[in-house]
């Protein structure tokens, strides 16, 4: 993904096109006659010093901003991009409301929104929020129970305390929550019409009683990572669509993990159990791909990884632990062979997706 300066103009080339990038006042004027030239839709104002935003209302044609910007005062110019469908925002100081409902047509919502917030909850056609120190007054989620087209809901270190108003996201169908303290009580899934099919907590130990995941009728994928002791998973068995579990450092305080045998894609960290014999050690289907690490950081945020890479880069791994478990006796040429095949899978892999996994 180069940078490079058109003039003063700084400008990112990727995949999806060229993105513009405010960095300097002094080009701003030469920034925006580009971007009307050349009707570029990506547009990042990093952090220079401007008390606003401005500038952006000479740019009608922006659909997807980046603010990464301290020193900001005002976003209220951020009101007139009518076409605008994907903001990102973080770093932002304001005390001013971000009136946020003002952008009718938003889709995707990340970062972290300014402490003054107003109007999520109107956000109509929103259908992505991936939010970083969410801290709603009511520490539930009925800030997000109106928005109809929501379908996917990722939070970091929020201080929600319950998951009530969940029931609310009637078109939900991935729950990421990450880091969460606060969250106790989970018992609002029960109550989810919602065709929710992808679910993950990760360290949110605070959590008391996981039970009500298992009235999730369209669940396909379930990760508990690190998320202390939890009494059972029983509650899986009420799960007829599972096809995946992962549950690294998650402690099973019954140690009763024969429920997995019949789940298709099992990941966790060793522990006694009552299944196995401990004596033979870990199995390397027991063990968690290194992907759990990419997505954690696909939801901090990082560009690089995405789904579509994830995706791939398991399916290359699967195949290769698929490969190296169904024949206890194969010989060091024949796991050599498996080991040079998934290397240049990856390294193919690696040169589609622009090198995310040498990072």
């Amino acid at each position: 993904m180069p940078f490079y300066y058109e003039g003063n103009v700084y400008i990112r080339r990727s995949e999806t096109g060229e993105k513009v990038i405010f960095e300097n006042p002094a080009a701003i004027n030469e920034s925006v006659e580009y971007i009307n030239k050349h009707s570029i839709k990506h547009v990042g104002v990093s952090d220079f010093d401007s008390p606003d935003v401005y500038f952006l209302n000479e740019c009608p044609g922006i659909e997807h901003l980046d603010v990464f910007n301290s020193f900001i005062k005002d976003l209220s110019g951020i009101y007139s991009l009518r076409d605008l469908r994907i903001l990102s925002i973080n770093e932002t100081t304001t005390k001013n409301v971000f009136k946020i409902g003002e952008l009718k047509n938003l889709q995707e919502v990340y970062g972290q929104l300014p402490s003054k917030t107003a109007g999520l909850n109107e956000l109509s056609k929103l259908t992505r929020a991936q939010l970083w120190s969410y801290k709603p007054k009511a520490r539930n989620l009925t800030e997000f129970s109106g928005l109809k087209s929501l379908k996917e809901l990722i939070l970091t270190q929020s201080n929600i305390v319950t998951l009530e108003g969940i029931q609310e996201i009637v078109s939900l169908q991935m729950l990421q929550l990450n880091y969460l303290r606060s969250l106790k009580d989970v018992s609002a899934l029960r109550k989810v019409k919602a065709p929710l099919i992808d679910v993950e907590f990760e360290s949110c130990k605070g959590i008391e009683d996981f039970s009500s995941i298992g009235e999730l009728m369209h669940l396909e994928q379930l990760k508990l990572i690190n998320c202390g002791d939890i009494p059972s998973i029983r509650f899986t068995e009420n799960l007829p669509k599972l096809k995946a579990f992962i549950f690294p450092d998650t402690h099973v305080q019954d140690g009763d993990l024969s429920l997995c045998e019949n789940i298709e894609e099992v990941y966790y960290t060793k522990q006694k159990i009552k299944n196995r014999d401990p004596e033979k050690g870990m199995k390397l289907g027991d063990l968690a791909l290194p992907t759990i690490e990419w997505e954690k950081r696909m939801a901090d945020g990082d560009d690089l990884f995405t789904k579509e890479n994830i995706r791939a880069a398991n399916k290359v791994l699967d195949s290769f632990i698929k490969n190296l478990t169904q024949d206890s006796g194969l010989t060091e040429k024949e796991i050599k062979k498996y080991v040079k095949q998934v290397t240049l899978k990856l390294n193919k892999l690696n040169e589609k997706y622009d090198y995310f996994i040498a990072v």
